[in-house]
């Protein structure tokens, strides 16, 4: 159980799990994840709930997401809400679980308006992407 007493506003925040608190950092801007277990989609909707101004995100995560996680494409229908990462400019998933790329590449997933920085393999970005031809993928990456 967490008891958090915050007096003062900070903007760095390394290494946040799977289980955070349920409050709003207004002032975090530098998010670094950690965590054993896979990484949901529905951590990636608190994330954007519990930090809205985050410009920097950073994925330390080798698990793959659950299979129900998996690609959305056009064909499937969407069981999930489409997450908004208004500010996020910079996003570091390097040697990660390509699954964590997929989240914020597809379109069907995160709309991530502002990035301009994008740390990932080569080799991944190609997977996820299909060779840069899926259209899921088209809008988030074109940046």
């Amino acid at each position: 159980m967490f008891n958090f007493s915050l007096s003062f506003a900070f903007n760095y925040l390394e290494y946040l799990g799977n289980v955070f608190p349920k409050i709003v950092f207004n002032y975090v801007t530098y998010l670094v994840v950690d965590d054993e277990d896979a990484f949901r989609h529905e951590f990636f909707v608190r994330i954007a709930r519990s930090f809205p101004i985050l410009k920097y995100l950073c994925i330390f995560n080798n698990e793959p997401q659950a299979s129900g996680d998996l690609t959305l494409s056009s064909d499937h229908i969407q069981s999930f809400s489409i997450i908004e990462y208004p500010h996020l400019t910079s996003l570091d998933v390097s040697n990660r679980d390509k699954d964590h790329l997929e989240q914020f590449l597809n379109e069907t997933k995160a709309c991530v308006p502002c990035r301009t920085e994008l740390e990932v393999s080569h080799r991944d970005l190609k997977t996820v992407t299909k060779n840069f031809t899926t259209e899921e993928t088209r809008r988030n990456c074109a940046k």
